[in-house]
């Protein structure tokens, strides 16, 4: 795992089985003085991730980028992305303990239904542009609602697992890129309303 200060691009990343954690946005809290930041929509984008204070979950950051670490290759259509992701932090918020750090995740249990019936049109598509590594311009008016419907996923499953020591290790394992694993994962979370 390593520690690294980066071009604001992410708070952290997995690469060939190593963390890095871009320590400017990782451990970064509200205070951080953005008014030099250029172009608008970056200082934007940046002051509504300071100001969830990332650096009080840096620990849940660090657990989440370790289980990419241990999972394959990511997926190719929204649907299996949202999977990779929401195992992550579904999984490191189990080990940790405490509630995710990720904004979007609380949204979307407050807003479960509309973004259920907004992510079913669009799941097999090869663009998560208004899901995943984005802004909050979108319906919603917040970033990364793919995290919140992958992390639902996987508490369903987790939820309605007699196995949870092995509902985890299915989880962690599960091949991304085999869209019919992906689609047969999704089905057993009962988490959408048809097939």
């Amino acid at each position: 795992m390593y520690f690294t200060i980066g071009v604001l691009r992410t708070g952290g990343t997995a690469h060939k089985g190593h963390v890095l954690i871009g320590a400017e946005l990782a451990m970064a809290d509200s205070s951080v003085v953005t008014e030099e930041i250029q172009p608008q929509r970056l200082r934007e984008n940046l002051c509504n991730h300071f100001n969830c204070n990332p650096i009080n979950d840096v620990a849940l950051l660090n657990v989440h980028e370790y289980v990419h670490t241990q999972q394959g290759d990511y997926g190719t259509d929204l649907l299996s992305m949202c999977v990779f992701e929401g195992v992550a932090e579904f999984v490191s918020v189990l080990a940790a303990n405490k509630n995710s750090g990720v904004p979007a995740i609380p949204f979307g249990k407050e807003n479960s239904n509309e973004i259920k019936q907004r992510f079913q049109k669009e799941m097999f598509s090869p663009n998560w542009n208004d899901w995943l590594y984005n802004d909050k311009k979108n319906e919603f008016g917040v970033r990364d609602l793919g995290y919140y419907v992958g992390y639902a996923i996987c508490e369903n499953y987790y939820q309605l697992a007699s196995d949870k020591s092995k509902a985890i290790k299915d989880m962690i394992e599960l091949d991304c890129k085999d869209k019919k694993a992906v689609r047969s994962f999704v089905e057993q979370s009962n988490y959408l309303s048809e097939d």
